[in-house]
């Protein structure tokens, strides 16, 4: 499975505001754990994603931001994101 999201409002340090577009692939690995620990799968992966690019944009200036977009394709740049979707059952893939 897979989704676009967008992170709106995201502020760099420099003051910047951006809206961040991540597409996010998903796995439910364990649908019974899914079940018992979230009533909103969708909402526990947007929630976890926006908190990781909120937390890394806003450690940087724009042209910082601009210079190292790639390393937005890398899973070890989202762990909040990892973290909850491995409590609840799915694996981003």
């Amino acid at each position: 499975q897979s989704f676009y999201y967008n992170v709106r409002d995201v502020r760099t340090a420099d003051d910047a505001l951006l809206s961040v577009k991540v597409m996010i692939f998903y796995e439910i690995s364990d649908l019974q754990r899914m079940l018992d620990q979230t009533s909103d799968p969708i909402a526990d992966i947007t929630n976890s994603c926006c908190a990781d690019i909120v937390s890394s944009v806003s450690a940087c200036d724009y042209i910082a931001f601009v210079e190292s977009i790639s390393k937005y394709n890398d899973l070890k740049t989202y762990p909040q994101l990892c973290e909850r979707a491995h409590s609840i059952g799915i694996t981003i893939q």
